[in-house]
């Protein structure tokens, strides 16, 4: 035969406990020390990890700026220099300059009045050096392809002058 469990003694209910007064203030005064903690941390760790954004135009200078010139390598240069000025404007104007080709850009520009008459036959003619470079492989001196960067510099730079049209 199995051994019969004893049972466990039963007690009587007992009345309320009383939440002593003082606890109530004491818990929304920890409880509110917590959230601000919480938000502290988190104001901190997003302070320390925060890096200022560049603008298009910033981007834009600074990759021109690092850009290293030589005629033996005027490709690779045509390449970069191009990509520099056409992610800008994409970025900086809403203008799809990177997906197009050079023709289809130009045309595209008739309509939108981001660039004023000047700046659209300095681009024309940035584009067309750019093109040659990249795919008809011109040989290009050195003094061309710092008229290249200075070309696409001063287009940058021409935002800031008023040619943005919003």
């Amino acid at each position: 035969m199995m051994p019969q469990a004893t049972p466990a003694p039963i007690n009587d209910i007992t009345g309320i406990l009383s939440i002593p007064s003082y606890s109530a203030p004491l818990m929304i005064g920890g409880a509110t020390a917590v959230v601000v903690l919480a938000l502290l941390a988190l104001w901190f760790f997003n302070l320390r990890n925060h890096t200022p954004q560049l603008s298009a135009k910033q981007k834009a200078l600074a990759a021109l700026a690092s850009l290293f010139k030589s005629p033996g390598e005027a490709y690779d240069f045509g390449i970069q220099v191009s990509d520099v000025l056409r992610t800008y404007i994409r970025d900086g104007f809403g203008l799809d300059a990177v997906n197009q080709t050079s023709l289809e850009f130009l045309s595209s520009l008739r309509d939108h009045q981001v660039f004023d008459t000047n700046e659209k036959a300095s681009l024309a003619a940035f584009l067309e050096a750019s093109d040659l470079i990249k795919f008809a492989r011109k040989d290009a001196s050195s003094d061309e392809l710092q008229m290249l960067l200075d070309t696409a510099k001063r287009l940058v730079n021409a935002e800031g002058e008023g040619t943005k049209k919003s």
